[in-house]
């Protein structure tokens, strides 16, 4: 059995997923965390028998340049999947390389960031057929 889920730093996802897609078919999994804290969190969550559905540096823009992300899994509890961890340790070590200092952003360009990982999960979410 699936047991889909959206883990995301994203605080517009749920609010915006919920009025848009009111038959969702997985849970969202908000963390107020940072970037790499999130992929952190989805390493553990595959430590435990998760894969991931979504590559954790989908899109165009780099590792740290927006501050959001949101990464969809299979959150069964099962044996370790090996590829999704290969895939998320890597993208930590990316992630590391793009290190600096965590930036503020003025408010209307966290809202742009907002948009362009909810339209990246999105496309996934329609792909799979999850509303």
């Amino acid at each position: 059995m699936r047991n889909l889920e959206i883990i995301t730093n994203n605080p517009s996802l749920k609010p915006v997923f919920a009025e848009k897609y009111p038959n969702l078919q997985c849970l969202i999994d908000y963390e107020n965390v940072s970037f790499i804290g999130l992929m952190e969190i989805v390493r553990d969550r595959v430590h435990k028998g998760a894969k991931i559905l979504t590559h954790p540096l989908d899109g165009s823009v780099k590792p740290m340049e927006t501050p959001y992300k949101s990464i969809l899994i299979d959150d069964v509890q099962g044996a370790l999947d090996f590829d999704s961890l290969d895939l998320i340790e890597n993208a930590i070590i990316t992630c590391r390389k793009f290190h600096l200092q965590e930036r503020e952003f003025l408010p209307e360009v966290q809202d742009d960031f907002q948009v362009i990982d909810r339209s990246l999960i999105e496309s996934a979410l329609d792909t799979a057929r999850l509303y």
